[in-house]
């Protein structure tokens, strides 16, 4: 028995009538060859739910949903997700006044180059609370305004950004974060981005950072130093790859309940000096690798990390720089695999002997 098997590559809606239609969820998803959606009057005035309406339509070049203009919609997550040849979107009088939930909602837009979100007077985000994948592997956008958003009800801003590879720009004046609680993989390989400052940033409900920075390779200005992290449990890969980086200034980070550093500053190659003299890690259990290939690293100050939950021989130095110097109290840091060429500066027992 063979199926019947449907190309369609142009879907007319004109003659649709929409008064009593609340949700287009899935409604295309999938149409893989569709290349032209004709709304004519289709306006949809009582729709709530849109989310992945267009996910997976990978032919379709541009889209105009301006014909979204009630204030009803809740869901528009996945929306365009996947939409890998997407050039153009119109946003007009798109209205996300009410919406909850923007997850990968340009995710996977491979191809769009702009996304003009500061003139669109409507999109509005004050009630979203899901952020997480929204601009992720948006490959070719190179500038993005995010200056009129408000994140104030964001909880996940999970990998927001990630992949957004040729992203030069990322502009915003005051992004009030304050009920995030998860900023995983947010700015993951935006190997474009050379300077960040997120000194705006509310991180004190955030309990997940895991591959924050990860693979932004060409970053050289990075300011966290005004971040609240007493609630974060996991730093792990943090600033993995950040290549460029030759100077940090974290001394303010309250780590007393991160468990896993895993490869937190691996192959942080230009890192020269990392003054951590505040960091009590007393809770920590995974710190394999963490200055893994920092090969330019000469200074280093751990004078109150605790390896009391890591076993002795845990590899925390890897392929590290071949002569440095380390301030450390033995007393509570007694790993053994400190590489034997360092200057090793204890302050155990003299609390005097460091400035």
């Amino acid at each position: 028995m063979k199926l019947l098997k449907i190309i369609i590559e142009e879907v007319d809606l004109s003659y649709l009538t929409s008064d009593d239609i609340i949700s287009t969820s899935d409604m295309f998803n999938g149409c893989k060859n569709l290349e032209n959606i004709i709304f004519g009057d289709f306006e949809a005035k009582n729709l709530i739910n849109i989310s992945n309406m267009f996910s997976g339509c990978e032919k379709l070049p541009s889209i105009d949903i301006g014909i979204f203009k009630n204030e009803n919609m809740k869901d528009i997550n996945g929306l365009f997700f996947n939409c890998s040849g997407l050039k153009k979107i119109n946003i007009g009088e798109f209205n996300t006044r009410n919406v909850v939930n923007m997850s990968k909602l340009f995710s996977g837009c491979n191809l769009l180059s702009e996304i003009n979100l500061h003139h669109a007077t409507n999109f509005q985000t004050s009630n979203v609370k899901d952020m997480s994948f929204m601009f992720q592997n948006c490959k070719s956008l190179e500038n993005l305004n995010l200056n009129q958003f408000d994140v104030s009800q964001v909880i996940y801003m999970d990998n927001m950004f990630e992949s957004c590879e040729k992203l030069k720009n990322l502009e915003f004046e005051f992004l009030n974060t304050k009920n995030a609680e998860s900023m995983m993989f947010m700015f993951s390989n935006c190997q474009n981005l050379n300077s960040l400052n997120l000194s705006s940033f509310d991180t004190s409900k955030v309990t997940m950072m895991f591959g924050m920075f990860n693979d932004c390779r060409n970053l050289n200005d990075l300011q966290v130093n005004s971040f609240d992290t007493s609630f974060v449990k996991d730093m792990g890969e943090m600033f993995r790859n950040c290549e460029s980086l030759n100077n940090i200034d974290i001394l303010n980070f309250d780590v007393r309940n991160v468990t896993n550093m895993f490869k937190m500053f691996d192959n942080c190659r230009q890192l020269k000096s990392l003054n951590i003299s505040n960091f009590e890690t007393e809770n920590l259990e995974n710190a394999t690798l963490f200055l893994n290939d920092c090969q330019n690293l000469t200074s280093l100050d751990i004078r109150k990390f605790n390896s009391m939950k890591l076993d002795n021989d845990t590899d925390f130095f890897g392929e590290s720089s071949q002569k440095a110097t380390i301030i450390y109290n033995r007393k509570i840091f007694y790993l053994t695999t400190i590489p034997s060429s360092w200057e090793k500066k204890d302050i155990s027992g003299n609390s005097n002997l460091i400035e």
